[in-house]
């Protein structure tokens, strides 16, 4: 007869449970007992304190030498174990029965085991990936990454979505593409080097170079089969389709995704997708094409979790071709880039030259980004698991080419977090989302990249630094540096414009409240040192002819001390000659 056996357990979970709810006592008498039979006994534990893992799956850890005494720090003293023993956990196959785990073990003030819920191990296998604690900020982005891919199993069929748009365009969990007119993020070249080509070569086609023979040909080619009158959408199809396998090989037409019996109905790749429009809305159709791709694992398990999976898109609906790119970080980002009218007409030869220009842009990219995925294929461990697909990878104007360091890593910077407009870390719930999506502001550390480490150059601030990192489309640097020379701004490390049209500001992290925290949350009365500092930094700028453009209480900051300095000098300009944007928020006076 098996003798019992009496084991204190703690369930680690993210919430803060009340003692009752996260220590169990479990007595075990049947010797056959085994990881699954305490399994239930903890779920039993979780339903009867109506915990909301209450139907988790537990996965198991054996500690040694943890102590439940002090009590107040044991939730954090048990995290840290759990994250220097992760590889450790206790698997129901391997492990014989409870006994047999437990056999030597006595009553004591030792915790015998910790029962981990599937939510709690995923965030713990994030953290485990990220090593360094300096990125733990990156994880609710990397649950967010991934609980929005899972999200697209239970997307509708492109051909559904297509008659049903708002499925997916009203839906901020899902997709940002202008369509409600404020559901747009930045510009995707932000987020990968090879599209930012793209989106920069297009929007530069006039002074781009002379398309070669062989494009202008493909081009005329195009053009004649889009605008021919055929007797069937079949026929067109076929041609289109024809001409496409010649430009761009290796394709794949009405195939179907391993897990779904819906086909994606277009020419794809994970590089490019090219969708026909017969009905409905081409644009949703490809975008609910990408979802799915995203969605089967044998096409992009590889990548998920570690790629923001950079596309370009194509669709032609009649004539109309229109050119895009698509990137998933928190969800996904669609960008519109180029639209061209496939028919005749007086003006055929300049716009064939266009057309030219613009397809030539997208194979280059095509090849790029096809050189990228079967290394990918080959090694899905060359891209790591720490989050960094998710944030910003700009191009500096500058930058000799491809074969040039990345602009981060000279810089010796890495991202941490998100911005959010009221300062802080932007959460990733429902409303901070919609409020942050627009704006592309974080906060990085200064770190030994590469580069640094190799000597080829130095970081833009000194090691472990917290800085602001803003991309904005226009910014006043000489109005940033005259007040930062007189400590009313964060100090200015370095700023350059990089492709997407943006500039990239790298300035000092202030970390202190702005004046409408404490007026609107009456933390503290404002003292008359913050008046006189702003009254002085307007003065130097109006000394230098320069208008400030946005005086408001958020981008006053104030430190302990009660000084102030001023951020966002984003409409700053000389006086006379700037202009305010044609939209203005009113949200916050």
């Amino acid at each position: 007869m098996a003798s019992t056996l009496q084991l204190r357990g703690y369930i680690h979970s993210n919430l803060k449970l009340k003692e009752a709810a996260a220590w169990l006592h479990v007595t075990v008498t049947d010797s056959n007992d085994d990881l699954f039979v305490l399994n239930a006994k903890v779920q039993q534990h979780a339903k009867d304190h109506q915990l909301p893992n209450r139907n988790s799956k537990f996965t198991f850890y054996k500690p040694r030498d943890l102590k439940f005494a002090p009590l107040e720090s044991l939730a954090e003293r048990v995290k840290s174990w759990l994250l220097d023993h992760f590889n450790e956990a206790l698997h129901p196959l391997l492990f014989g029965t409870v006994q047999e785990i437990w056999e030597n073990e006595k009553p004591s003030t030792k915790v015998d085991f910790i029962a981990v819920d599937e939510q709690v191990l995923e965030e713990l296998q994030l953290l485990h990936n990220l090593q360094d604690s300096a990125l733990y900020p990156r994880v609710p982005y990397i649950q967010e990454h991934l609980f929005t891919i899972r999200s697209f199993e239970n997307v509708p069929s492109p051909s559904y979505c297509s008659h049903h748009p708002e499925k997916v365009l009203d839906d901020p969990n899902l997709l940002c593409a202008g369509r409600p007119v404020e559901s747009y993020g930045p510009s995707n070249a932000l987020f990968d080097p090879r599209l930012a080509t793209l989106i920069h070569k297009l929007g530069n086609l006039e002074s781009a170079d002379p398309p070669t023979h062989e494009m202008l040909g493909f081009a005329e080619r195009l053009v004649t089969a889009s605008a021919k009158v055929y007797s069937s959408e079949n026929l067109r199809e076929q041609a289109v389709i024809d001409l496409l396998k010649i430009m761009f090989p290796k394709g794949e037409y009405q195939t179907s995704l391993t897990h779904h019996t819906a086909k994606p109905e277009a020419f794809w790749f994970h590089q490019l997708i090219f969708k026909l429009g017969s009905a409905g809305d081409p644009q949703v159709l490809v975008l609910v094409d990408y979802m799915k791709i995203l969605d089967d694992k044998a096409l992009s398990g590889p990548l998920k979790g570690r790629s923001n999976c950079p596309c370009v898109l194509l669709t032609l609906a009649g004539t109309e071709l229109k050119i895009s790119t698509a990137i998933i970080t928190n969800v996904v980002h669609f960008q519109p880039l180029y639209s061209e009218d496939l028919r005749g007409g007086h003006d055929l030869a300049y716009r064939l030259v266009r057309l030219a220009r613009a397809l030539q842009a997208v194979k280059d990219t095509f090849n790029e980004l096809s050189s990228f995925y079967t290394s990918i294929k080959a090694d899905p461990n060359s891209l790591p698991e720490d989050g960094t697909h998710i944030f910003p990878n700009p191009v500096s104007t500058a930058a000799a080419g491809p074969a040039e360091p990345p602009l981060l890593d000279t810089l010796g910077l890495t991202f941490l977090h998100k911005l959010s407009r009221n300062g802080g870390q932007a959460a990733n719930n429902d409303q901070a989302r919609e409020a942050n999506m627009s704006h592309a502001i974080y906060v990085a550390q200064s770190c030994e990249t590469p580069s640094i480490r190799e000597g080829l150059t130095t970081p833009v601030a000194p090691l472990g630094t917290k800085v602001v990192v803003k991309f904005v489309q226009r910014y006043n640097t000489e109005a940033h540096t005259i007040l930062a020379k007189e400590n009313l701004a964060p100090k200015l490390y370095h700023h350059c414009r990089v492709l997407g049209e943006y500039t990239m500001v790298v300035m000092d992290f202030v970390d202190c409240k702005t004046a409408w925290d404490l007026e609107k949350m009456r933390i503290q009365v404002m003292e008359q040192t913050v008046y006189e500092d702003v009254r002085k930094a307007i003065k130097h700028l109006h000394d230098q002819n320069i208008v400030f453009g946005d005086l408001r209480s958020p981008n006053i900051m104030v430190h302990g001390n009660n000084r102030a300095v001023l951020i966002d000098f984003d409409w700053a300009a000389t006086e006379g000659e700037g202009r305010y944007p044609p939209r203005l928020s009113t949200e916050v006076e």
